[in-house]
């Protein structure tokens, strides 16, 4: 991501401070609703378009040559939770004269099968146990079961899961919509809580851990998406540079031909 710093005639935007009030201390590390997801770009159909910008871009290709398997990281998942795990999936079929019949596994474990016609851009969700998941890498897998050639691509998938509130010098994305205290093993680490709220408002608050955990109770004023970090969590630029205006449209450019590209490409 790029963010511009513009000049301006007051400071700029901060984030709030919020106290909150600070629960019992507990051991027992909290739960809370996570998301992976996978949206890679290496297939371009021009005569498809995907998104709300109608690019043409897409991901892995689905054959009936074989599984195409894509990992995806899944940290810190809670797999004793009996709330079921959900796979948001959207696939982009190529246009053929057969209709596409797609298998979709999870860890070598069959979780549905979406079945589509033609160019459909086409959505499902599907509902599986956390047994099926693991820590680390898991290998989400689609393969085409139809004997003519079928042929379609990932659009993109959302895996929506139950994570551990585990801080590791890093950072976490969750969702908190309980009044029950908060929980989060720091691992002995100060946390910084961000919560994100609608109309891009943001609120922060630093608590200071007991034992190795920091528990936090929320209001209803005070629920929706969190972020929470250690000081290694925060992320600092790769890089800051200044932006210099272009000269593109000066009148000593003429030229009868025009190439765009990044200058290190040049």
């Amino acid at each position: 991501r790029i963010y511009w710093l513009v000049e301006g005639a007051g400071p700029g935007m901060r984030i709030a401070p919020v106290t909150y009030f600070h629960a019992a201390p507990s051991n027992e590390t909290s739960v809370a609703p996570s998301r992976a997801t996978y949206n890679e770009r290496k297939i371009y159909l021009a005569r498809l378009l995907n998104g709300e910008e109608g690019q043409s871009f897409f991901g892995a290709l689905i054959t009936n040559d074989g599984l195409t398997n894509q990992n995806i990281d899944l940290h810190r998942a809670d797999l004793t939770s009996s709330v079921p795990v959900t796979i948001d999936v959207v696939l982009q079929g190529i246009p053929s004269e057969v209709d596409h019949n797609v298998a979709m596994t999870v860890n070598g474990e069959v979780v549905g099968q979406l079945l589509f016609s033609a160019d459909d851009n086409v959505a499902a969700s599907f509902s599986f146990p956390h047994s099926f998941l693991k820590e680390g890498p898991n290998s989400v897998g689609f393969q085409a079961l139809g004997q003519s050639v079928d042929l379609s691509v990932i659009d993109y998938f959302h895996i929506n899961y139950q994570r551990r509130l585990v801080l590791e010098s890093d950072a976490i994305h969750f969702g908190w919509a309980g009044k029950e205290p908060m929980t989060i093993d720091s691992q002995g680490l100060p946390v910084r809580i961000v919560e994100i709220g609608d109309n891009a408002d943001v609120a922060s608050s630093n608590i200071s851990p007991s034992n190795s955990h920091v528990s936090i109770q929320l209001s209803d004023e005070h629920q929706g998406a969190m972020l929470a970090l250690t000081a290694d969590g925060a992320l600092a630029p790769a890089w800051i540079k200044r932006d210099v205006g272009s000269t593109l449209h000066d009148e000593s450019n003429a030229a009868e031909l025009l190439i765009v590209s990044h200058p290190e490409f040049l």
